[in-house]
This record gives C-alpha cells, sequence and structure tokens, in this order.
C-alpha cells in the first residue's frame, strides 16, 4: 500500500536566497475524486533582480492508477522528472512547483519530495514536501470533520497519542519519509500511544485504515 492551489503572503527564508516560499515548504492537503487539482508551492523572487531555480527529486510515492504530473512555472511534464531548471523569475514575480492530481477513484495517499534552489546559491536548497490524499471528500475541511482520529503531539519526543471518537477497530501504520513501515498495530480505544523513542528524528506519517478501508494520514516529526 502506498503511502493544495493557496496562495498566502506568509513564507519561509534562509539567508542568501533570492525568494520566499508561500506557503511553506510542504503541503498536507485532500483532493476529489474524478477531479484534476493543482497543489503548488510558490517561490517568490524578492531579490529586486531576475533569478534562476532549479530543482531536483527527493522522493516519489504515488498509488498506483492516479493521474499524477508536475509543473513548474515553465513547463508541465508527463509525470515527475528527475531534475530540471524554470523559466526566469523576473523581480516581483514568482517561480512554482505544482503537483497536479486526479486519483480517479481510488482511495490512498500520494508523497512527493522536491529540492529546490537559486542558482545564486546552491548550498541552500528547500525539501518541499507534497503529502494529498483521496478518500472520496471534496475538500479539507470535510476531511478534518470526516478524520476518525487525532494524533498529538505533532512534534515528539518520546511518544504520540492516537485518539478516536469511532467505535469500530482501526489499524495504525507509522511510516518514514521513505515511505517504509517502522511500527503499526490495532488501536485500542479510545487511546493509544505509540512509542517514537528510539526513532531517528526526522519527518514521520501515521496512517490510519478503518473498517471501510478508508486510509487517513497526518505527518509528525519526531526531535529528540
Amino acid at each position: 500500500m502506498v503511502l493544495a492551489v493557496t496562495f498566502v503572503t506568509a513564507g519561509t527564508f534562509a539567508f542568501g536566497q533570492g525568494y520566499v516560499l508561500s506557503p511553506g515548504d510542504s503541503l498536507v492537503d485532500v483532493t476529489p475524486f474524478n477531479d484534476l487539482n493543482h497543489f503548488t508551492i510558490q517561490q517568490n523572487n524578492i531579490s529586486g533582480m531576475p533569478i534562476i531555480l532549479s530543482w531536483q527529486q527527493v522522493a516519489l510515492n504515488i498509488p498506483s492508477g492516479w493521474t499524477a504530473y508536475l509543473c513548474d512555472n515553465g513547463n508541465c511534464f508527463t509525470g515527475f522528472p528527475q531534475s530540471g531548471t524554470m523559466d526566469t523569475v523576473f523581480a516581483g514575480d514568482y517561480g512554482m512547483l505544482s503537483v497536479a492530481i486526479d486519483p480517479i477513484n481510488i482511495t490512498g495517499t500520494a508523497f512527493v519530495q522536491y529540492a529546490v534552489w537559486d542558482n545564486a546559491s546552491p548550498s541552500q536548497k528547500d525539501t518541499l514536501t507534497w503529502t494529498i490524499s483521496a478518500n472520496g471528500t471534496a475538500g479539507l475541511a470535510q476531511a478534518e470533520n470526516a478524520k476518525p482520529f487525532t494524533v498529538f503531539p505533532s512534534v515528539a519526543n518520546t511518544h504520540i497519542t492516537l485518539r478516536s471518537g469511532r467505535r469500530e477497530p482501526v489499524q495504525y501504520f507509522l511510516l518514514d519519509i521513505s515511505g517504509k513501515i517502522v511500527s503499526n498495530g490495532s488501536m485500542q480505544l479510545p487511546e493509544t500511544r505509540v512509542s517514537v523513542e528510539t526513532l531517528p528524528e526526522g519527518i514521520y506519517f501515521i496512517s490510519l485504515l478503518d473498517s471501510n478501508r478508508n486510509r487517513f494520514t497526518e505527518r509528525i516529526i519526531v526531535k529528540h
């Protein structure tokens, strides 16, 4: 089992780069069935001069049967290329990487990561992450209401807690950033504690599978 477009003014910025990220370096969202949607992260040029941005694939996991591909501000591709360079981004304009997804009617979660950098500062790279799920809901608000569980804390040291309001059996899977399952089990209602004490620091995904085979996924960070 394999384990959106929103623009805001806030962003992240590393010294020496000619751009800021908007809405940030990660997108976690849901997408409806039988509908093509683009999930975009911008690189807003704040340098006052033209910049050239390059990108490289870091990780890719797309459920079988989905229609999915990558776009930048110059091209849309037939799939997910390993690397590329965007068209020149002029002062006050923006570059972008956009993941286009139509899950057809297949439940699952896509995980896509690309590094992006200003060619003038190639040592300073940002890793952009998309985690896009499809479970038949029409949008994030609906997905939040449909979630059978909550996960806390989002930044964990020794353990995370899973809490469910449902009365049916729920299986959980804890996956690392490559999609490898590092822990799994059955959730004991209403709460289950999952140890992360021995895991290396980094980004993980906790995925719950209910009795109807609906999968719900949340991102956590392990930091000791």
